[in-house]
């Protein structure tokens, strides 16, 4: 069975959900954790999510930035059961 989800913002302060769409679970995402989800869209890799984050991040170590990213990514996947596609990140499901 496919689980499908969807990225939302619902106002203009910041406040973004990743919705499952599936059985109805909303998961509150800080505009960090959007954007690297956002950017899970076929056409972005790691790299190109790292870089995103060292403009908006600058002076942070891009190993440091490296690690969270994939610390992110692998508890997203462990909790709330979102797969990602190898190679440039495809978030599975998403709509």
């Amino acid at each position: 069975m496919t689980t499908d989800f969807a990225l939302c913002q619902l106002d203009t302060i910041s406040a973004f959900w990743l919705f499952n769409v599936t059985t109805g679970d909303a998961y509150g995402l800080n505009l960090t954790s959007h954007m690297i989800l956002a950017h899970c869209d076929g056409r972005h890799s790691v790299d190109d999510i790292l870089g995103l984050l060292a403009e908006r991040y600058p002076g942070e170590d891009r190993a440091d930035l490296m690690r969270d990213v994939l610390d992110f990514l692998a508890a997203v996947e462990a909790e709330k059961g979102v797969r990602f596609t190898p190679g440039a990140l495809v978030l599975e499901g998403h709509k």
